[in-house]
Parts: structure tokens; sequence; C-alpha cells
């Protein structure tokens, strides 16, 4: 797969908290990426309810794109997911 081997930069374990947000409220988490720019990207939408639920997600792969793209992309089905689901 060409997938090679780097240094890791820190070995310190971060404690990471997340805190509920209001009922009736969804939160959309969205990424996109480029593996050089441009180069071969992908988006990813996750959907969570007021309890951390999982509503939705989305895996997109885009092809050849700029850093840029794909994460408008990303923007742009996490809405889009939001009015499938409602």
């Amino acid at each position: 797969m060409g997938i090679g081997v780097r240094s890791v930069r820190s070995q310190s374990i971060k404690t990471c908290n997340w805190i509920p947000h209001p009922g009736n409220v969804l939160k959309i988490y969205c990424d996109g990426a480029a593996r050089r720019n441009p180069g071969q990207a992908g988006a990813g939408v996750v959907i969570r309810d007021h309890n951390a639920a999982v509503i939705e997600t989305i895996a997109i792969g885009l092809g050849s794109c700029s850093n840029f793209v794909a994460e408008v992309v990303a923007i742009y089905w996490g809405l889009n997911g939001l009015q499938i689901i409602k």
C-alpha cells in the first residue's frame, strides 16, 4: 500500500472531554483532506445528537482536488445530511 513509518512527535497521552450540547440540537463534525495539494482527497461527516449518539455518517472519495475544495465539500455534505434527517 506504500504506507511508510514515521516517528511520533509526542508520546504523552492527552485527555479529551466531550461536553454535551443542549437538547434538541444536532452537531455536525466534518473534515476534508488531500494528500499533497492538490492530490487524492476525501471528505467525512459525523452528525450527533445531544446525547452523542451518531445519527448519520458520510464518507466520500473526491478524486484529485485541493485541501480547500475537500473542506468545502465536507461542509456541504454535513449541511445536506441535516436536510436529509429533518
